[in-house]
């Protein structure tokens, strides 16, 4: 069986296996940019959650899975990835309507600047 040219290339060691997962495990998107959102509150709090929380779910079901617990189209896998899907969804769907809440630190700065 030939991989078709939009595939990336299967890993060549465990340890780019492991990379690969790891990236793609909800850290960086689910915990890193909620955890940004939910501080500086540029998107509503209750949304930037669901980040926080899916973030670190998702990144133990990859590690999970990575270590053989349970495979990857596992029905286990596919609900504790729920969260961080909602939270990928939401947010570009609210960029896109919405865009992001003016900044508290530039709008006070603009309201000190003007007196």
């Amino acid at each position: 069986m030939t991989a078709s040219a939009t595939s990336p290339p299967a890993p060549t060691t465990s340890l780019e296996h492991a990379q690969r997962t790891a990236r793609s495990a909800g850290f960086g998107n689910g915990l890193l940019l909620g955890y940004l959102m939910f501080r500086s509150g540029l998107v509503p709090r209750p949304m930037a959650l669901i980040g926080l929380i899916g973030g670190p779910l998702a990144f133990a079901t990859a590690t999970a899975v990575l270590f053989g617990a349970y495979g990857q189209g596992s029905t286990l896998n596919a609900i504790l990835a729920v969260p961080e899907i909602v939270w990928e969804a939401s947010l570009g769907i609210w960029l896109v309507i919405k865009g992001f809440r003016p900044a508290p630190i530039l709008t006070n700065q603009v309201a000190s600047a003007t007196r």
